[in-house]
């Protein structure tokens, strides 16, 4: 594993048109530790990502802001000091209202076999 040091500020921010409202940084991106990518995710209402499902498990860690996770059928109010687990292949969208500010980190995990 190689050694990773950055600053967020030399990070580059993105934002990628399936992903709606959303802009986000890419922490520690994939391939530098084998099954874990972490990136950070900011977004202003009203917007929201749009719903997916991964192949791999989620947990978002809420930093700052408020929002809403629709997870499968169930809706949870976020906000800062909150950490949500979204397992692997549940649908799920994030949503921040209008005048609202949401910003988080979210840890990916693959499993290897």
């Amino acid at each position: 594993m190689a050694t990773y040091v950055k600053r967020f500020e030399e990070i580059l921010t993105y934002s990628d048109p399936s992903w709606r409202d959303l802009r986000t940084k890419d922490i520690l991106p994939d391939g530098l530790m084998p099954g874990i990518s972490i990136g950070y995710n900011y977004m202003d209402g009203p917007g929201h990502v749009g719903r997916n499902a991964h192949t791999w498990d989620q947990i978002f860690v809420i930093v700052k802001g408020q929002g809403r996770l629709e997870l499968g059928n169930e809706v949870f109010a976020l906000e800062a000091n909150m950490i949500a687990l979204i397992p692997a292949g549940t649908e799920h969208d994030t949503f921040v209202e209008d005048g609202k500010h949401l910003e988080y980190f979210y840890i990916n995990h693959a499993k290897h076999t």
